[in-house]
């Protein structure tokens, strides 16, 4: 909020080639960022909004993404409301409702993904979560995964099964660590409990 040039020039001093973001506009004007980014070498690569945002304006996401010339389209919230409670039915609701966005995005000329929390591995079935229910009815043409992994584990699913078990609708993984306290909150990456070693062989193996 204070230095966004000096961030990006900081975040380019690492070493970070790409970068994820939903709108810079309540910083700066976005073609100044645009030109900040440029200027660093470093690629928007994916942003988006909740299913929300995405069904209703959906031509307000179309040209930020164009604009930015990002490959993905996010859904970063399935939703309409809060996420407690739901059924088999809700979740293929929602498979229904990314398919829509899936396929205009995919007529933009960019791909759409699906970011999950912890919710949708809520059990809707004997030998099934509502995460299945997603993987199972979305059209993977249209919709692919953006696997939250410290979500997974917190969900208490495993992430490194789903990539194994859907190598090719698991293009992107987002990571952050979980700590070691019965509340199982955020921790830096390495500081935590997660072994990002495994999950990012597994990512390396399935071309993440």
């Amino acid at each position: 909020q204070e230095n966004f040039k000096g961030t990006i020039a900081y975040l380019a001093e690492l070493g970070y080639k790409k970068i994820e973001f939903g709108s810079f506009a309540n910083i700066l004007p976005e073609a100044d960022a645009k030109k900040i980014l440029e200027d660093h070498g470093i690629q928007p690569v994916a942003g988006g909004s909740s299913i929300a945002n995405l069904l209703n304006d959906f031509g307000k996401e179309a040209e930020l993404m164009h604009f930015y010339d990002r490959e993905y389209l996010v859904c970063y919230w399935p939703w309409h409301g809060s996420a407690d409670n739901k059924k088999a039915d809700d979740f293929k609701k929602v498979a229904e409702e990314l398919n829509i966005v899936g396929e205009k995005a995919k007529k933009e000329g960019f791909l759409f993904a699906f970011h999950n929390h912890d919710q949708e591995f809520v059990r809707t079935g004997p030998d099934e979560l509502g995460y299945d229910i997603i993987l199972k009815d979305t059209d993977p043409e249209l919709v692919s995964m953006q696997l939250d992994v410290y979500w997974t584990y917190k969900g208490n699913a495993d992430p490194i099964a789903y990539m194994k078990k859907h190598p090719k609708r698991i293009p992107m993984l987002h990571l952050k660590d979980m700590d070691d306290t019965p509340q199982r909150g955020f921790a830096v990456v390495g500081d935590g409990i997660i072994d990002f070693g495994k999950v990012m062989q597994q990512g390396d193996a399935i071309g993440v």
